[in-house]
């Protein structure tokens, strides 16, 4: 059963923001993040949604909600993004956003890790500000063996191999996601890498 979810609308100079507060209680992927307390916060802006917290497995029924709702919808902005608790449910929203041939956008002050990446990269279009901060490490299981351990021709790692090649057209930025920290440690991308993988459309 799906867990009741509280939603709260407040009009501001004729502007209307909407608040879906989603109701697990996880911990973090990154201290950052405890704020949002496991939870992903999503509010409409115009032709944006705003999205912060921790993506879970009822993010994406609160996104179809909201684009139901506002059909106006083309852009995604991400802002604090810790992580997510389910790496499945992660990629099938990315393939989702990439369907609905929405943008994503990270803001000067936006903070995107782990499964945050990976709905960046879905976007259509893709851009950020200056001072934006990417982050990636290697995924673990909850039985604790991380990406590392297993073979490079391990199934495992298909459907990670799967979104990379087609988001950016490219499996080798998986691979560097991997080598570049382990699951509780966390890479911030600079500026050069951003660029060598085609993060960014423009």
């Amino acid at each position: 059963m799906i867990p009741l979810f509280r939603s709260l609308c407040s009009v501001f100079l004729a502007s209307l923001f909407l608040v879906f507060p989603i109701g697990s209680l996880h911990a973090c992927a990154m201290d950052a993040q405890e704020y949002y307390a496991g939870r992903a916060l999503f509010f409409v802006e115009g032709n944006d949604l705003h999205i912060s917290g921790t993506l879970n497995t009822y993010s994406g029924l609160e996104f179809e909600e909201i684009y139901a709702a506002y059909p106006q919808i083309n852009r995604l902005v991400l802002g604090t993004i810790g992580g997510s608790i389910d790496d499945d449910f992660t990629l099938e929203f990315g393939y989702r956003i990439r369907e609905l041939g929405l943008a994503t956008h990270l803001t000067s002050s936006s903070e995107i890790y782990s499964g945050g990446v990976d709905v960046f990269i879905s976007g259509s279009q893709r851009t950020m500000e200056q001072g934006a901060i990417i982050g990636v490490h290697a995924w673990s299981e909850e039985e604790g063996a991380e990406a590392a351990d297993f073979a490079k021709d391990d199934v495992v790692h298909d459907m990670y191999i799967a979104h990379a090649v087609d988001m950016l057209g490219r499996e080798d930025f998986y691979w560097f996601t991997i080598d570049s920290a382990p699951a509780e440690g966390m890479h911030n991308m600079t500026a050069a890498e951003i660029a060598h993988f085609g993060l960014l459309t423009e």
